[in-house]
């Protein structure tokens, strides 16, 4: 596994990148291709020449059109629409998370029922590799995190935080390919040209 750590979003699609191995075009589904991480990684991995399927709820939202993007409408969460868009694809590439409305956050279990719909996908047509954006402070990646971190995702962020480590298990028991990309706290900064990488076996 790549423990990969990264606070901006430049730095992030490098890191995502890495996660894939390199820069070979590729099929690549991306979940979350709506929320703030998703709209910087879908251009870039579009201009890099990947062939993208995105996921969404609703394609309105999206408001990109390229000749490699094929639109999916539907739930993450829907084995059915997994079982759709894995469909000839060679990648995945999660940058899910969960969003906080004016009624709090939402669903606290949206990690871990897209796992359950996205892994037996992925086995059933032998798409291999996935890249899942987690947060340091997180599960196992607690013990390399600021105080902070662990203190955030110990009490205001426990049901997230909870959800997002219960998903990292359920990609460890799942027998592919995989690189988790923890990122501390993500900005909209300028470009600082480096990544901070760590092979660690979690």
């Amino acid at each position: 596994m790549h423990l990969v750590l990264s606070d901006d979003f430049t730095d992030l699609v490098e890191s995502l990148a890495y996660g894939l191995g390199g820069s070979i075009p590729v099929r690549l589904l991306v979940l979350g291709a709506t929320g703030a991480t998703g709209r910087v990684l879908v251009p870039r991995a579009l201009a890099a020449e990947h062939s993208v399927t995105v996921v969404v709820r609703d394609r309105q939202r999206l408001r990109l059109q390229h000749s490699e993007l094929a639109v999916v409408e539907g739930s993450v969460m829907d084995a059915a629409v997994m079982n759709e868009a894995l469909l000839g694809q060679e990648a995945v590439v999660s940058v899910l998370g969960t969003r906080r409305g004016p009624s709090g956050f939402g669903s606290f279990k949206l990690m871990s029922r897209t796992m359950a719909a996205l892994l037996p996908a992925m086995q059933r047509h032998r798409v291999q590799r996935l890249v899942l954006l987690s947060a340091l402070g997180v599960g196992e990646s607690a013990a390399l995190s600021p105080l902070i971190l662990r203190i955030v995702f110990q009490t205001a962020f426990r049901p997230v935080g909870r959800d997002k480590a219960l998903s990292e298990d359920q990609l460890r028991r799942s027998g592919l390919d995989w690189t988790v990309v923890y990122a501390p706290v993500l900005t909209n900064g300028p470009e600082e040209g480096a990544v901070s990488r760590v092979r660690q076996p979690l």
